[in-house]
C-alpha cells in the first residue's frame, strides 16, 4: 500500500513511479492516478493568486507531471505493445483529467477523503511535514497505493531535517514488510552531473 522512492536531484524518482502507476491504471489494477504535490514556490519566488478552477490552478505544481506523461507518449508512440498505454497519454494531463483517469488532489483539501481503487503519487515529499505526512496515509483506502517521491537532501521548508515527515516516514517503516522503499542513487540526467560540479 505504501512505497517510497528517496534519491538526489536527477535520479529519477518521478518518472518510474508515473510510468508504473499509469500502467497499472491501462491494466485497470487501479481506476484513477491520484496527483499530490506540496505547491510549495522555491526560495523566495512567490507569485499572484492564479486564475482558473481548481485544476487549472494547481497546474504550475503538475509540470513535472505533464513532462513526465509526455515523455512516456513520445516513448511509446507507434508501439503495437504499448498501444493502450500510448492511447491514455495522447489526451496529456488534462485530457486525462476530463476522462477522470486522473485527479489533482490538493494537500489543502486532503481532509475527510478516502482514496479508493487509485494509485496516488506524492511528488517532493521532502517538503511535507510530519502531520500533513500522518493524514496522507491515513487517507489510503481500499485497493489504494501511495507512492511518495522525494529527495530528504533537499528541503525548501522552514523544517529542518528531523521534522520532516518524508524522512519519518523512512525511517517509522523501515522494518516494515508491507511497505516498499526504494534509495536512488546514481544520477541519470545530464544536467545532474553539471549541478554537482557547480
Amino acid at each position: 500500500s505504501l512505497i517510497s522512492l528517496d534519491g538526489g536531484f536527477g535520479t529519477g524518482k518521478d518518472f518510474p513511479a508515473l510510468a508504473w502507476a499509469v500502467m497499472w491504471v491501462v491494466q485497470g489494477l487501479y481506476h484513477r492516478l491520484v496527483l499530490i504535490s506540496p505547491s510549495r514556490p522555491v526560495g523566495e519566488h512567490q507569485h499572484e493568486t492564479l486564475p482558473g478552477d481548481l485544476n487549472e490552478k494547481n497546474m504550475p505544481w503538475m509540470a513535472p507531471f505533464a513532462d513526465n506523461l509526455a515523455a512516456l507518449k513520445r516513448m511509446t508512440a507507434g508501439s503495437q505493445k504499448y498501444r493502450k498505454f500510448y492511447h491514455i497519454l495522447e489526451a496529456g494531463i488534462k485530457g486525462m483529467i476530463e476522462k477522470d483517469k486522473v485527479e489533482i488532489a490538493p494537500i489543502a483539501y486532503i481532509r475527510g477523503r478516502t482514496f479508493d481503487d487509485c494509485v496516488t503519487i506524492i511528488t517532493e515529499a521532502q517538503n511535507i511535514d510530519q502531520a500533513n505526512t500522518e493524514l496522507l496515509i491515513s487517507r489510503i483506502g481500499t485497493n489504494s497505493k501511495f507512492i511518495f517521491t522525494g529527495d530528504a537532501s533537499q528541503l525548501d521548508t522552514r523544517y529542518d531535517f528531523a521534522l520532516s515527515g518524508f524522512t519519518r516516514l523512512i525511517d517509522s517503516y523501515k522494518s516494515d514488510p508491507h511497505v516498499g522503499h526504494i534509495k536512488l542513487i546514481k544520477p541519470i540526467r545530464p544536467g545532474s552531473d553539471l549541478a554537482l560540479k557547480y
